[in-house]
């Protein structure tokens, strides 16, 4: 049986641990749980090339962020109450409508008719969007991206992309 370097081994044990981090980051509890208690050992540990300090850095980040703890360390699966699947989330719709409000000279209104047509987003849904705040802010996230160039604000409307390009005004 072959002898393996220490280099070796390392490089196996970090092969392993970037697979569980990627299964983790892709919503397996079960690599989840493993990479969390992975954790408890690194911390405990002289181990400061570990693989699962970015992962654990990249959790606490988004725990920071926002994102419930459970969610956050991928410990939580995800929820599904039935029916179709969700097609939009928050930051496109508000992307959108900023888009639609800034760049394509729409009124409120006529942004949440639009969305409203094309999506099938319901008023309620679309102003209480307008509404939520970042963490440590009493600043909009609305608001906030109004702040933001338009390319970026393309990059963040997702799924509604093909739809806006037909109503963005060329420069």
């Amino acid at each position: 049986m072959k002898n393996v370097s220490e280099e070796g081994r390392v490089n196996i044990v970090s092969k392993y641990w970037e697979l569980r981090i990627k299964q983790a980051r892709k919503g397996s509890v079960d690599a989840g749980k493993e990479c969390f208690n992975e954790v408890r050992s690194v911390i405990f540990s002289d181990e400061l090339e570990h693989p699962i300090r970015e992962y654990i850095s990249s959790c606490i980040w988004d725990y920071f962020q926002g994102v419930p703890l459970t969610r956050a360390l991928n410990l939580e699966e995800e929820k599904t109450y039935g029916g179709p699947p969700i097609k939009y989330d928050k930051y496109e719709i508000i992307a959108a409508d900023v888009i639609l409000r800034i760049h394509c000279g729409f009124g409120k209104e006529q942004s949440i008719s639009w969305l409203g047509n094309v999506k099938g987003i319901d008023r309620t849904t679309i102003q209480s969007y307008r509404k939520i705040t970042g963490n440590n802010s009493d600043k909009t996230i609305s608001s906030a991206f109004e702040n933001l160039d338009l390319d970026v604000l393309f990059h963040y409307s997702g799924a509604m992309r093909d739809n806006l390009r037909g109503v963005i005004p060329q420069t």
